[in-house]
């Protein structure tokens, strides 16, 4: 089993308002599968390395950045000489929100027109490398107590990239249309449908296609079945409901589709999805 990482038993790692930085600045990275209950930003800042989420091996390089979320499981590999990696791990108020509005809580967006073995992840470009790594010395070089501001500022500069480059999302989609796509990846809603998708956002159909369209870059029905798909894989994966069970909990009324669909998003079978996950986590 993976190591959970909590943050009760790193609170004394964060400063008072919930966040950790850290350089790795060529030390040996952790070689053991773990995940933690909080978030983290991890860039690349010089050097390479393998970088191993939830299974899947990404070769990584200079100006690579990822989030990983509370459930996500990594670790690390394939070490290059001299690598430095900056991990800003968040634990401050209100960071589930602001995921969550975007749908990243789930993997409802990550996915889009995507497969699992494709890690999302976002460049830093060549130009702007300087300017991310005089950042990050400048954290490092502050107290802990102090480093909240800066830290910030990171936390904004990598994610805003991380938003437009993996999802595709517009930075400056209304905070009222983010609150509905809160909204659409929970479970109930992304069951009903595109119909609760209306309900919630009092739009009309055409409305409502305009703004995923310009958002999102998708229709309001290709979201609703990208979360819903994304509930199908964490249910099958668990191994705890049947497949049929599986396609009328997340809202399909034709299971013939639903598998369809499925193995169209994920490149196999539910049935396979969930063996190939079990062996990647099994050590005998």
């Amino acid at each position: 089993m993976p190591e959970s990482l909590r943050f009760e038993d790193m609170r004394g790692l964060f400063n008072r308002d919930g966040y950790f930085f850290q350089q790795t600045l060529g030390r040996q990275l952790l070689t053991d599968p773990h995940s933690h209950d909080f978030y983290e930003m991890i860039c690349v800042l010089s050097g390479s390395c393998v970088h191993i989420v939830n299974g899947f091996e990404v070769k990584c390089s200079e100006g690579d950045v990822f989030l990983l979320r509370p459930r996500d499981v990594h670790s690390f590999g394939g070490q290059g000489d001299g690598t430095n990696i900056a991990a800003l791990s968040v634990a401050a108020p209100g960071t589930e929100r602001f995921i969550s509005a975007y749908g990243l809580e789930n993997d409802a967006v990550f996915d889009r027109q995507r497969t699992p073995a494709e890690v999302p992840r976002t460049t830093v470009r060549r130009i702007e490398r300087p300017f991310f790594s005089e950042l990050c010395d400048s954290v490092s070089a502050i107290p802990e107590s102090r480093q909240t501001p800066l830290c910030r500022v990171l936390l904004g500069e990598f994610f805003g990239r991380y938003i437009k480059d993996c999802t595709g999302i517009d930075s400056a989609m209304p905070p009222s249309f983010s609150v509905i796509l809160a909204e659409m990846n929970r479970l109930p809603n992304a069951a009903e449908g595109v119909s609760a998708f209306l309900r919630l956002s009092n739009f009309s159909h055409a409305q409502l296609c305009r703004l995923t369209k310009k958002y999102l870059g998708m229709t309001p029905g290709e979201y609703v079945n990208g979360v819903r798909m994304k509930f199908a894989y964490e249910m099958a994966v668990s191994g705890e409901k049947d497949y049929e069970t599986i396609c009328e909990e997340v809202g399909f009324s034709s299971y013939a589709y639903f598998c369809r669909l499925f193995e169209k998003t994920y490149g196999m079978t539910p049935a396979k999805t969930r063996k190939s996950h079990y062996s990647r986590y099994q050590t005998i």
